[in-house]
């Protein structure tokens, strides 16, 4: 008789959509789907959405993919999620009013009282956030208790969106640390809630959820989630990862030297670093890993992608209704555009900044800038000048994180809608002089997730072994022919950003 296939279920919460996605014990993806939502946004940057709405979409979008094979072979579920969504809940777990979504900005006041606390000098080194804001948990739970005190005092919890999701698949008021770690209340530098900025805001510190571990146990199905979902009450549930981190570990960074980049709208770079980096007053992020001791020193671009979305929206029209008439992608033209100019794009050098820089210097008035031009510039000119700029800004980050952490980066893992061009991968190899990969996974904070999951039921000894499981799917290795023109390329490119970065700031 054969062997009843097992598997492990996954949820990962985002904006927008929930993605679920069925893992075999091979941690290979066998079955996947999304079920989308509508966030209700009003004046005042408000953002929420009823929570119930969460729940139902994790279920309507298992159902959409389950077989009855896959319903019989679930034998765990984890979750990774967006962070900073807020659900009070009264003791029975039930919602006391709609969530408040990360990217509600209501709390502006509430951010400004925190930033004028004494206490706030010490934010960056026991956080590992730049600063409170409008998002920042911590100011909008001192909202809530100042402007809906009736929720407040009725609250029982006050849970992140994991959480409730948890709360709701097993029965427990838990939490794990990642999705905690960019609260503002808890204190990632020593790994424990920060009792002081509870004191300082006033906040009851017993409303928090019990704090577990990455991929811990924490129960199983309640009889009414068993029903809801069509499994059997005895699938285990584990806590499992903020989405960003999450993705990392999908990407198999979970030790020094292994650097996970997404080039998306933004770029997000995250390094596995033993010593904690809490001292460096450069305001670049520091998360707590999914391992207890380790965290993950996380530089952060605005603009990236975007910039040559920009460039698509406002200067090429007839490329995108030609991709369009033939079926292509549009940004896979322009890449092939850009290979027809040489290395170096002719002296043309682009700074990305468009809405300011955050790393590896802090001046969000920095703008961006194309310099080197000549009669001769064509529009490939300035596609290519963008993609090499975003590989410069990778790599200044890069030996940045080198220079902070003391850690030589050997590989670089890469995410986002431009580890898509082999053209952008092969330029941020030859530029950066790493290899560069990426992973046959691609929905790797679901994948994350299922490792640490998949080490709690004992299907690998350890995270590095899920890691070591995981294929690449493409490889770009550092050319040398290139080396001499993109060093001075990126040599340009630092020197234009130190010509320049006083201009924005006078105006």
């Amino acid at each position: 008789m054969a062997r009843q296939e097992e598997y492990l279920l996954t949820f990962d919460i985002g904006t927008t959509s929930v993605k679920t996605c069925v893992f075999n014990r091979k941690l290979e993806n066998i079955a996947s789907g999304a079920e989308e939502y509508s966030l209700h946004a009003k004046e005042g940057n408000i953002v929420e959405l009823e929570a119930e709405r969460y729940f139902e979409a994790l279920v309507s979008g298992f159902d959409a993919i389950a077989t009855d094979a896959v319903r019989q072979g679930v034998k765990g579920i984890v979750i990774s999620s967006q962070g900073e969504t807020l659900i009070p809940v009264d003791r029975r777990g039930v919602p006391l009013r709609n969530a408040i979504v990360w990217l509600d900005g209501r709390a502006e006041k509430e951010a400004e009282e925190i930033a004028a606390l004494p206490l706030h000098r010490e934010f960056y080194h026991r956080t590992g956030l730049p600063a409170a804001d409008g998002l920042c948990p911590a100011a909008k739970v001192k909202w809530l208790m100042d402007n809906e005190p009736g929720v407040y005092r009725a609250a029982h919890k006050i849970l992140l969106l994991e959480d409730y999701l948890l709360l709701r698949l097993c029965g427990r008021f838990v939490s794990e640390r990642t999705i905690q770690c960019s609260t503002g209340y808890y204190d990632t530098r020593h790994d424990r809630w920060w009792d002081a900025m509870f004191a300082a805001l006033h906040l009851d510190k017993g409303k928090m959820p019990e704090l577990v571990e990455c991929g811990e146990e924490v129960g199983t199905l309640t009889a009414e989630a068993a029903q809801r979902l069509g499994l059997p009450e005895t699938v285990r549930i584990f806590a499992g990862a903020m989405d960003q981190i999450a993705a990392a570990v999908g990407g198999g960074n979970i030790e020094e030297g292994i650097v996970t980049e997404t080039t998306g709208t933004a770029l997000v770079i995250m390094a596995t670093t033993d010593g904690d980096g809490f001292d460096h007053a450069d305001g670049v992020i520091v998360y707590r890993h999914v391992l207890p001791g380790k965290f993950y020193y996380t530089p952060y671009c605005p603009t990236s992608g975007m910039v040559l979305k920009w460039f698509k929206d406002t200067f090429c029209t007839e490329e995108t209704k030609a991709a369009a008439q033939e079926g292509r992608d549009v940004y896979d033209v322009l890449c092939e555009m850009a290979l027809a100019i040489p290395p170096g794009a002719d002296g043309l050098v682009a700074l990305p900044y468009f809405t300011g820089m955050l790393q590896p210097e802090n001046n969000p008035s920095m703008r961006g800038i194309f310099a080197g031009l000549t009669l001769g510039a064509t529009k490939a000119h300035f596609i290519r000048a963008i993609l090499e700029a975003v590989a410069y800004m990778l790599r200044e980050n890069l030996e940045m994180i080198e220079r902070r952490t003391h850690v030589d980066i050997r590989e670089v893992r890469s995410f986002g809608g431009a580890a898509k061009s082999s053209i952008w991968r092969q330029i941020k190899a030859d530029v950066c002089g790493k290899r560069l990969v990426t992973m046959r996974q691609t929905e790797c904070a679901s994948l994350g997730v299922a490792m640490l999951a998949a080490c709690s039921m004992g299907w690998y000894p350890g995270l590095e072994e899920a890691a070591g499981a995981q294929e690449t799917a493409a490889l770009s290795m550092p050319g040398e022919k290139n080396r001499e023109v993109y060093d001075a390329g990126y040599g340009a490119y630092k020197e234009l950003y130190q010509a320049t970065k006083e201009i924005y700031k006078r105006n």
